[in-house]
Parts: structure tokens; C-alpha cells; sequence
């Protein structure tokens, strides 16, 4: 679901073939979610209600989180959580 993200601002700001050709290379590193990832995002998503994070980057920090990840991001709001990597 991240990919997705990254693949609709990339075709947005460059263009298709630029898109598809990142995606490809990154479809080596997919990693699927599993129960214990729903179940931790959303807690996640609870607990920090207030900052209102997408399901989707609930999701992909609980599955960082659970494997001993980064969670590389631009939303501001995960700027000063452990186990990311905010970038602009």
C-alpha cells in the first residue's frame, strides 16, 4: 500500500514510465502484512488519534515496527517517533 503511495506522487510529478520503473525495482523488498500488523496499527491509529495518520501509514509503521524497520516518511506527523526515518 506504501508502493501505491510512492507510485501515484511519483506518475503525479514525473510520469508513468518514471513511476513504473521505481516500482519495479522495489517489488524485490514487498513485505505482506499479517495479522499481528493489523492488529498493532490499529492500536497505533488509536493511540495517536489526535494526529489523524492514514490507515495505510498506520499500517506500514506497525509493519516496520514489528520487524525491526525503519519507517522512512515525509508526514510531519511521525517526525519525533522511534523507528523512522522522516525525510523531505
Amino acid at each position: 500500500m506504501n508502493l501505491l503511495e510512492l507510485h501515484y506522487r511519483i506518475l503525479k510529478e514525473f510520469d508513468e514510465e518514471k513511476a513504473d520503473q521505481i516500482i519495479d525495482k522495489l517489488k524485490s523488498i514487498i513485505i505482506e502484512s499479517d495479522i499481528r500488523d493489523i492488529k498493532s496499527a490499529s492500536k497505533f491509529r488509536i493511540k495517536h488519534m489526535k494526529k489523524k495518520f492514514s490507515f495505510i501509514d498506520c499500517l506500514g509503521y506497525s509493519m516496520a515496527k514489528n520487524r525491526n524497520l525503519v519507517f522512512v516518511t515525509g508526514d510531519r506527523e511521525f517526525k519525533n517517533l522511534e523507528n523512522v526515518e522522516f525525510v523531505t
